[in-house]
């Protein structure tokens, strides 16, 4: 006996924008604060972003954990860190993508 489940939804793939927008002073010195851009665009109509987090994947901390996109600060990273980014929609579609930080 096997079983298995298929989700089928007419919502489009949202365009996800994850960037490091500033890098005054390299993300080596540990304790310099840099800053990440998230940005979502192209939902369906009617589909909203309900969750939007941000994991250090070095340490597994959650760094930004929101309902919607935007803008932080955070000097927790160094240069080469991975930082995963998962957005979930009102219709329960998750996309995921990752940055690699600048030096």
């Amino acid at each position: 006996t096997s079983s298995w489940s298929v989700v089928v939804s007419n919502s489009a793939t949202p365009t996800i924008t994850f960037s490091q927008t500033s890098s005054k002073t390299p993300a080596a010195v540990i304790g310099t604060a840099e800053t990440f851009s998230i940005g979502v665009t192209g939902l369906s109509t009617g589909v909203t972003v309900q969750q939007v987090t941000v994991t250090l994947e070095r340490t597994g901390e959650v760094i930004f954990n929101q309902s919607s996109p935007g803008t932080f600060a955070t000097t927790k990273v160094q240069a080469g860190d991975i930082l995963t980014l998962r957005v979930t929609d009102s219709t329960g579609n998750v996309t995921v993508i990752q940055l690699v930080v600048d030096q």
